[in-house]
Parts: C-alpha cells; structure tokens; sequence
C-alpha cells in the first residue's frame, strides 16, 4: 500500500483545518501552537497571524491529500 492511498492521520486533518482557518483569517491560535507554526515556518508573526509561503504550500499539499476536506 502507497503512501497516497492511505487515509489521513488525525494529525493532518488537525493541521488542515488549522492553516485553513488561519488562512480565513477566522482561527485564533493559542501559545503552544503559535509557537510550533513558527518553528515549523509555517506562520508569519504578527496579528492577525498569516500562513507564510511555507503554510500556503503546505495547506495545498495536505488539500490534495484529503480530498474530502477540500470543498468544506
């Protein structure tokens, strides 16, 4: 079995919903995961908080990935 055609963690729908919020400009962001989505260069600082370019890609990847989330 490939890696595309297994479902997608729990963890990917979580991180999918969250940049997607984010990137409607509707999701506030605690402490913790502000901090992680910087680290990871995923976020620009600032308020309100923004996907970086690194946030965007990885909102498309993970659209891509779960189809079913893609419409919602």
């Amino acid at each position: 079995m490939n890696q595309s055609s297994l479902p997608p963690s729990l963890e990917e729908i979580g991180l999918y919903n969250l940049l997607n919020r984010i990137h409607a400009e509707s999701g506030a962001v605690d402490g913790f995961l502000r901090f992680n989505l910087l680290q990871r260069g995923m976020v620009l600082d600032g308020e309100p908080l923004r996907l970086s370019a690194t946030g965007l890609l990885e909102l498309r990847r993970l659209a891509e990935q779960i189809p079913a989330l893609r419409g919602a």
